[in-house]
């Protein structure tokens, strides 16, 4: 069964998906994903994904896609009160969609996606975003 989990605030997921989510009524996912839909809304999230849990994708208003991750990836997700949506990732490999394009993000890689636009990047990650730093400044786009 498909269910999408709308996500507010700020979480760190470990080995699944975290308790500050919860279920939304939204369509069905995009057919080429499968797993659970796991929508951004507002926030930062960084996750590590598990060897055993049950597949995933992330959504955010920017129109980013972020594909079930391998088993050791490590990223962070984080949407701006601006809309903009910057993807991290600290371990492992990542693929990221936005407005029809794929992006493959390797360790110490990121992009920034802003809403109807087409990924900027991928680029060197020169500072890993944190819980203070978003929260002392959300706007993303800057």
């Amino acid at each position: 069964m498909k269910r999408t989990i709308v996500c507010l605030g700020l979480l760190l997921v470990v080995g699944g998906l975290a308790s500050g989510c919860r279920p939304s009524s939204a369509a069905t996912p995009t057919p080429v994903l499968s797993g659970q839909r796991v929508l951004l809304e507002r926030g930062l999230i960084e996750v590590e994904q598990g060897q055993r849990e049950e597949p995933y994708y992330i959504e955010t208003p920017s129109g980013a896609l972020i594909q079930p991750p391998q088993p050791g990836t490590r990223f962070i997700v984080a949407v701006g009160a601006d809309e903009v949506t910057v993807v991290q990732v600290i371990k492992g490999v990542l693929l990221v969609r936005a407005n029809g394009d794929w992006v493959n993000l390797e360790s110490d890689m990121q992009v920034l996606i802003r809403p109807g636009a087409q990924i900027d990047g991928p680029m060197s990650v020169e500072q890993y975003l944190d819980r203070e730093t978003y929260l002392a400044d959300p706007v993303l786009g800057e």
